[in-house]
C-alpha cells in the first residue's frame, strides 16, 4: 500500500512532526510504503503556515502519482491533501485549529479560519483527533 504523509515538519523537539515521523516508521516496519512530502516554507511568523499551504498546494498539483492513502497532519496540510490523487484521504487534527489560531494570532484571522474550518474537514474521508474533547467540539459544528 502506498501512503503519502503531509506535515509541515518531520523533526523537532515536539509537536506533530516527530509524531508523524514515528507513525511512518511503524507503518514501514509492517510493510507499508510511506512517502514523506517535504515542503518548504517562509520562516517568518504569520507566513509559515500560509507559505507551507501555498507551496505544498503547488507541489500537490504538479505531483502526478496516485496513492492508496494520503494522510495530512493538521489543517494547513489539508489544502495540499485536497490536490493529491488518492483513493482515501485522512486528516489528523491535534486540537481545534481555529482556537489555536485565535490564541496565536488575531480574532480576525481566527474568524476567517473558523468560517472555513468545517468545509476543510469535509475534504477528508476520515478525520482523526488527538482527544475526545476535540472530537466532540468538531461534531458540534
Amino acid at each position: 500500500m502506498n501512503v503519502l504523509f503531509i506535515s509541515p515538519t518531520y523533526s523537532g523537539a515536539g509537536g506533530i512532526g516527530p509524531h508523524a515521523f514515528r507513525v511512518a516508521e511503524k507503518l514501514r516496519e509492517i510493510g507499508y510504503n510511506v512517502e514523506l512530502m517535504h515542503i518548504p516554507h517562509i520562516p517568518i511568523k504569520n507566513l509559515k503556515n500560509l507559505s507551507f499551504s501555498l507551496f505544498g498546494t503547488i507541489k500537490g498539483i504538479l505531483n502526478k502519482k496516485t496513492y492508496d492513502v494520503v494522510h495530512a497532519w493538521n489543517l494547513p496540510s489539508a489544502f495540499i491533501m485536497k490536490r493529491i490523487k488518492s483513493k482515501k484521504k485522512i486528516l489528523s487534527v491535534h486540537g481545534v485549529y481555529s482556537k489555536q489560531v485565535e490564541m496565536l494570532h488575531s480574532k480576525i484571522t481566527s474568524g476567517i479560519v473558523s468560517s472555513q474550518e468545517s468545509q476543510i474537514l469535509d475534504w477528508a474521508d476520515v478525520l482523526t483527533t488527538d482527544s475526545k474533547a476535540v472530537q466532540s467540539e468538531y461534531k458540534k459544528n
